[in-house]
């Protein structure tokens, strides 16, 4: 008796041990991609890696590299411990989900080395003008193998700015299922709400907005804007408030509040019409959501928004002031720094699309199903095997341009060729 439980103490010691060193291995093991970003899921940049690794997690072992503290609230438990673990090497492929420099922060430091031989890096970037900061095209150049832009407009950008590695256009990737699965928007609220979620910074464009809306409804109790800023500027809040005040209205509401993910979508669900008349987006996510809901959306037809323009199934407002794009990064400079030119808008014109979504809404509501079905190309799970063919394709081919297909990534880049080749074994 006692020879068999020394058999059976010993086995069991045997499949501990080798579990112990499994779970080691995973824990500590290089994985085939590691991303780089920042965590916080109120925040559109926040939200990129989290959602991108959710869509790969299956496909590819995964480490992450935070840039800042994360934030876990609205995280995936799938995806926290992957989050937490800060002891996984770098990978082969490495997807560098945030700004790769800010005044105050280089974040290309994570990478430790310029390019090299082993590894694929490739920068998700984006920017709101007609340049990007010079700091961005060194970095770009000497420590990444490929820039990748959500918007065809960016291309021309990023290329006239100095940036020499191939460029790709691949849409970011949203998790529009919340939206997607509410019901199709059959009439409005009353009073009918116009609405803005962004953040309060110059190039939102609010003033001009607020402003708009008072002069075309004055104190109507039939309308109303609802705003609502995770993150603002004291001196521009100052100044709506002041406004606000000023000419005594009552049909605008504005509230500074970081949402959970639930209320954030309630709040999207109160508004009838979403409005952005940025002078320049990166690539415009409020506006897909609005469209995901089948909510109407007036849009500025400028930098990435062309696109939504384009689809002609929005109102558009004409954006053809050219004017100095100015950037403070939040509030890190006291004196802004210009990158570029960035599209402002007349009051005039913001009045006409206001007045025109009101008196014509039906006709503007009847298009919620094609704003649901245009809308869904965005939603990650028919952008997965555009991402998967980013970072593993089945098949890479030399060509006279660059581009993504669902199986084949094609680069006029005989380095970029060579490295997805020898360091990603993938064949041509």
């Amino acid at each position: 008796m006692r020879k068999n439980s020394k058999v059976i103490v010993t086995a069991l010691l045997f499949f501990v041990t080798i579990g112990s060193f499994a779970a080691y291995r995973g824990f500590f093991s290089k994985p085939y991609l590691t991303v780089i970003g920042v965590v916080n899921m109120a925040d559109g940049l926040g939200r990129q890696s989290v959602e991108v690794m959710e869509t790969l997690k299956d496909k590819v072992s995964i480490g992450f590299v935070s840039t800042s503290y994360p934030c876990f609230k609205d995280v995936p438990k799938s995806i926290r411990r992957t989050i937490k673990n800060k002891w996984k090497p770098l990978g082969k492929c490495i997807l560098f989900e945030e700004s790769v420099w800010t005044p105050e922060k280089n974040h290309f430091e994570h990478l430790k080395t310029k390019k090299n031989d082993h590894q694929v890096r490739l920068a998700y970037t984006m920017f709101e003008s007609s340049q990007i900061p010079s700091e961005w095209v060194e970095i770009l150049n000497e420590y990444f193998d490929a820039a990748i832009v959500p918007d065809p407009f960016y291309t021309k950008v990023y290329q006239n700015s100095g940036v020499e590695i191939p460029i790709f256009v691949l849409p970011l990737g949203l998790n529009l299922q919340p939206f997607l699965n509410e019901k199709v928007k059959t009439k409005p609220h009353f009073p009918l709400v116009f609405g803005n979620l962004t953040a309060l910074i110059e190039r939102k464009n609010h003033l001009v907005l607020i402003e708009a809306f008072h002069d075309a409804f004055g104190n109507s109790d039939n309308v109303a804007l609802r705003l609502n800023s995770r993150y603002w500027d004291d001196a521009l809040a100052n100044k709506v408030h002041a406004f606000i005040e000023k000419n005594k209205i009552t049909n605008i509401e504005f509230t500074k509040t970081s949402l959970s993910s639930q209320d954030y979508l309630d709040l999207f669900k109160s508004i009838d019409c979403y409005v952005s008349i940025s002078k320049g987006e990166g690539f415009s996510i409020q506006p897909r959501e609005a469209m995901a809901l089948g909510i109407p959306i007036i849009v500025t037809n400028n930098t990435a928004q062309t696109t939504l323009c384009r689809a002609g199934l929005s109102k558009i407002v004409p954006s053809n002031i050219k004017e100095p794009a100015l950037r403070k990064w939040g509030t890190i400079l006291k004196e802004p720094i210009r990158y570029g030119e960035e599209y402002n808008c007349t009051k005039e014109d913001v009045m006409e699309a206001l007045l025109d979504v009101y008196d014509n809404y039906d006709y503007y509501l009847a298009r919620a199903e094609n704003l649901k079905s245009w809308v869904k190309q965005y939603d990650y799970s028919n952008l997965k095997p555009y991402y998967l063919s980013l970072i593993k394709p089945m098949k890479v081919c030399l060509s006279t341009k660059n581009r993504i297909t669902k199986n084949v990534l094609y680069t006029n880049s005989k380095a970029l060729y060579e490295k997805y080749r020898k360091v990603l074994n993938v064949p041509n």
